[in-house]
């Protein structure tokens, strides 16, 4: 997957890799980075998402952006190190408001 910059508006704009906009946070223009495609994702798929657990669920997710940028099990352990900590079972759980 490419990303490029909202503020790059010209014929051909400029495109990144996941791992170039990492590291780069804003790009050089000072535009947000946005994937030039947002991934598919069939209704078995949605489903199979639902009810796992936060960190397995943001690794999926990622995955869906990053391509090849990490090896093998590499981004799992990233997502459980970063969410393994959090207290409550939803990391970040939502409360409805009337």
């Amino acid at each position: 997957m490419r990303y490029l910059s909202t503020r790059d508006a010209g014929p051909a704009p400029a495109t990144h890799t996941f791992e170039e906009v990492l590291l780069a946070g804003l790009a050089d223009d000072g535009g947000l980075f946005v994937p030039e495609t947002l991934p598919k994702l069939s209704g078995a798929q949605l489903a199979g998402l639902a009810g796992r657990p936060y960190a397995e669920l943001a690794a999926e997710i990622v995955a869906l952006f990053a391509g090849e940028t990490f090896a093998g099990e590499e981004l799992s352990r990233l997502t459980g190190a970063a969410y393994g900590t959090f207290r409550h079972a939803a990391v970040a759980p939502l409360v409805q408001l009337d």
